[in-house]
């Protein structure tokens, strides 16, 4: 395929990822981790390997030394007689670059001359690519050899000697292993997203034999409460939100979306692989058809639905349906080719044609007729004729209609991909909601309701109304009542009717009497509307007497009551007529709503090839998240953007390791995680303390010497507060409880509303994930935080209901203290710590024996909870309150 000027401008950027790094001495790290990423995002585009301004090329260290038809660019060990200084600096009558954008930061132009004074070398196995296509991630991953290290001893399993291997490389040393108590608070966090109970802490350390990590991580992983903590996490990179809009009105997003979480949640837990978790979000409508539980899946799809426009809807769909699961930033060609990526703008609308037949719909669940109180969104191929047309300029006010797409892959996985799109004929219980048993038996239920109802009805008029009535009306509002009776009999037999025909229709070989089931619901349902015509005229005489023996004194008031009846008897009347003048109709109406019979498969398609142990893109993008939020950072920084603007893997070999080890084990995500978190690395501190050298080597732990510092995520902070002081409500799953209930209701965060227009401020302080899009979480350290936790109606209410709690199991001072730092922090605390705790209780007391000298804060409401009347009680539930603030509770070992 040939590519155009657009889609090679930043092709050269494959040459920053495919090399294997080997640091020679300063001055290649120096390349490598600064000059050669710097020359990627600013220097390529026009000096890289398929355009040449000038005759410069800078994509490979080679190209600045020994050019072939030019002087050398860089003189090693001398920037000031360096052309390519001269033009970085723009001195000696040299044209400054670059000439488009922003111009270089003076950090960044030291960081180029510092490299040529330090000898200007770079790694001896540095390879020059000439196809986007060899870019690292745009090749099948392979299972790289696990490394053999020097030291035995300290690695524990493949990760470690991956992990060990850049150490010895690096000359870096590990910090030492966490307390067991604090590792044990770590796991427990990380998988579950709660802190272990004092107890559970006893309880490990009295386990002494070797397994005992494993028999905790395992039991982990086993948990409900593991679906819960990395469901959310999932939730994040697959932009849960709730629907929203204005007021009642959905404008965005899909009804009764807590399905598609539960969905994410059991999928977790059930262990669910993750190649089966693509294919049912993209695809589950066609992959399992009519099996409602995969139906909450396509929550995926809908969550982009956009009311007011079609394009906005199928833009975000394509985008990051790409993004999620290929890493992949498609929407940079949806105006033009992209800028980086070999992705043409054909490419981009042939990706989104896989999409361009699907809408939304919601089926009705046997609890209810009514899908806004209740129902499943999912989404299906509404018009498998739906063309695509490329937008010229993307400007979806000119498509180029002669000239319509089909479905299709980016050429560049062209020739990795089994892409084959077979429509798919779909079985009656998906196409027909009321084929379903339980759908139909419901609906019985209600005609029954309904006939119970009317009787009842009747029965109530016969004994206490009929004989206050004139002759003449009693006789009337009796054949109303009688007709009403009738009309829902008849309505009961009509479905039943349509139940039959409907079974002999779709069996798999057509009943011999199908023509006369159908006749026969056609003549039901006909004899329904005539009796409905009929009861309607009743009403309407029955109107009429009410308004002619009215004790209205107004004249006019009355005739015009009178009238207004007459009219509507008159209506009535010329209804009842029509009908029975009209022929029957040519087939029956359905239980309910029907859609089209057959599915394009497109999606099928595309699901089967994102699963396809051949896409060079998902395993990595999986395994990168899963390691985010165990280590604190990915192994490739762009989690969303894995193409050649994005930033190269910190540990290549390991990832691609991680990714084979996923895809051939099942696409079992807890297997991954038993991986990571068995290692040796995941034990490590994160202290630098007495680590100097590591620190002058590596201050940024691009090698992991030591764990990364992690601040609680905003669930964790709130579900801890909760799972301390023994508040947790850990019923599981169920619809979305209103945002405001989440200082009052002691649920799981996940379980609360959240969208864009409505989140818990408390998680909203705490960095909650961006609706719109959360690849990774920022992370902020703000007063607002602390804040929260000191005044919100939640840890005030909880402080005190737990304070009573401890002082109950341990009335004494030093007690009531060790156990409140065991529970709340997972160990005992220090002898300084016991030493100010104890001060601190001395004077709060102290305090409160004078409440008049106290100043009462105003503002937020009243907590419902009471503080104790009791001084020393009083002190301690402060100092609960403070510990919440403690930096050990709100951040993760």
């Amino acid at each position: 395929m040939l590519l155009s000027h657009r889609n090679l401008i930043l092709t050269c950027l494959t040459f920053f990822f495919l090399f294997s790094p080997v640091q020679a001495d300063k001055a290649s790290e120096i390349y490598l981790k600064k000059v050669k990423p710097l020359f990627a995002q600013r220097c390529v585009m026009c000096h890289g390997p398929l355009e040449q301004e000038g005759g410069v090329r800078v994509d490979a260290g080679q190209f600045l030394l020994h050019p072939e038809e030019r002087d050398p660019l860089v003189k090693p060990g001398n920037s000031a007689e360096s052309l390519l200084v001269d033009v970085l600096l723009g001195r000696n009558d040299a044209l400054e670059m670059p000439m488009e954008g922003a111009p270089l930061t003076e950090q960044e132009k030291k960081a180029i001359i510092d490299w040529i004074d330090a000898g200007a070398t770079y790694p001896d196995d540095e390879v020059a690519l000439t196809s986007p296509r060899e870019h690292w991630s745009f090749v099948p991953p392979v299972r790289p050899e696990v490394p053999e290290v020097n030291d035995s001893g300290w690695p524990e399993n493949p990760i470690d000697k991956f992990i060990y291997q850049q150490y010895e490389k690096q000359g870096l040393q590990p910090v030492a292993d966490l307390d067991r108590r604090l590792w044990l608070r770590r796991v427990y966090l990380d998988l579950i997203g709660l802190p272990p109970t004092a107890d559970e802490v006893a309880r490990f350390i009295a386990d002494e034999s070797p397994t005992a990590n494993e028999t905790v991580i395992d039991e982990l992983l086993a948990s409900p409460e593991h679906g819960e903590r990395w469901g959310r996490h999932w939730m994040d990179v697959w932009r849960y939100s709730d629907w929203y809009g204005y007021r009642a009105e959905l404008r965005n997003s899909g009804r009764h979306m807590w399905r598609w979480r539960d969905w994410i949640v059991d999928s977790v837990n059930s262990g669910k692989p993750y190649s089966d978790m693509m294919m049912e979000m993209v695809a589950g409508d066609e992959l399992h058809p009519g099996d409602m539980d995969t139906a909450r899946a396509t929550g995926f799809l809908v969550r982009n639905y956009f009311k007011f426009n079609r394009n906005t809807w199928m833009e975000n769909t394509v985008e990051h349906t790409s993004k999620a699961f290929l890493g992949v930033t498609m929407n940079c060609a949806r105006c033009h080719d992209h800028m980086y990526d070999p992705i043409s703008q054909k490419d981009y609308f042939q990706f989104r044609a896989i999409f361009e037949p699907h809408h939304v719909r919601i089926d009705r669940l046997e609890e209810t007729a009514d899908t806004v109180k209740d129902g499943v969104s999912l989404v299906y191929d509404a018009d498998l004729e739906a063309p695509t047309y490329l937008f010229e300029r993307g400007s979806e006010d000119k498509p180029v209609k002669d000239d319509p797409l089909g479905p299709g892959l980016p050429g560049l996985f062209e020739d990795l991909a089994n892409f084959e799109v077979e429509a798919i004929d779909l079985p009656p219980e998906a196409f027909y909601p009321g084929f379903r048993p339980e759908i139909r038996e419901h609906i019985f239920l209600e005609a029954k309701a309904g006939v119970n109802q009317a009787r009842q009805g009747y029965e109530k008029f016969l004994g206490d109304e009929k004989a206050k009535l004139p002759e003449a009306s009693a006789e009337l509002h009796d054949q109303s009542h009688q007709q009403r009776v009738k009309a829902r009999e008849l309505k009961l037999a009509a479905h039943q009717a349509v139940a039959e025909a409907d079974i002999a229709r779709y069996s798999k070989i057509p009943a011999a009497n199908l023509a006369e089931l159908q006749q026969k619901a056609v003549q039901n349902q006909r004899d329904v509307a005539v009796a409905e015509a009929e009861l309607a005229l009743l009403d309407a005489r029955v109107k009429q007497d009410l308004a002619e023996r009215s004790e209205e004194k107004d004249a006019g008031k009355k005739k015009s009551a009178i009238d207004k009846a007459a009219k509507t008897v008159e209506s009535s009347t010329k209804a009842l007529a029509e009908l029975n003048a009209k022929e029957l109709a040519a087939d029956y109406e359905p239980l309910t709503e029907t859609y089209p019979k057959t599915s394009s498969g497109r999606r099928l398609a595309f699901a089967r090839w994102l699963a396809d142990r051949n896409n060079p893109l998902t395993a990595r993008i999986a395994v990168n998240q899963l390691w985010m939020r165990h280590f604190g950072e990915p192994l490739v920084e762009t989690t969303f953007d894995f193409g050649l603007n994005g930033k190269p893997s910190s540990h290549p070999e390991l990832l691609d390791w991680l990714a084979v080890e996923l895809m051939e084990n099942g696409w079992q995500l807890k297997h991954i995680h038993r991986l990571m978190t068995t290692s040796h690395l995941y034990r490590i501190q994160a202290n630098v303390s007495g680590h100097e050298s590591n620190l002058a080597q590596d201050q940024d732990n691009h090698y992991l010497w030591r764990m990364n510092r992690r601040r609680a995520e905003a669930e964790v902070v709130r579900d801890s507060v909760l799972a301390v002081t023994d508040q947790l409500n850990r019923t599981l799953q169920g619809p979305e409880l209103d945002a405001e209930l989440g200082e009052t209701t002691y649920r799981r965060s996940v379980y609360y509303r959240h969208a864009p227009e409505k989140m818990m401020p408390f998680m909203e302080v705490f960095d909650a994930a961006n609706t719109n899009e959360c690849y990774r979480r920022a992370v902020t350290i703000i007063p607002q935080q602390a804040l929260a936790l000191a005044n919100s109606r939640l840890s005030v209410e909880l402080s005190r209901k737990y304070a009573g709690k401890i002082t109950d199991a341990s009335e004494e001072r030093e007690a009531f203290i060790q156990e409140l730092f065991e529970n709340l922090l997972s160990r005992k605390p220090s002898a300084e710590e016991m030493e100010v705790c104890l001060r601190f209780l001395n004077d709060q007391s102290g305090l409160l024996t004078e409440p008049a000298s106290l100043s009462k804060i105003e503002g937020g409401p009243e907590p419902s909870v009471p503080a104790s009347s009791n001084q020393e009680m009083r002190a301690r539930e402060n100092l609960v309150h403070v510990l919440f603030n403690h930096n050990e509770f709100v951040f993760i070992p």
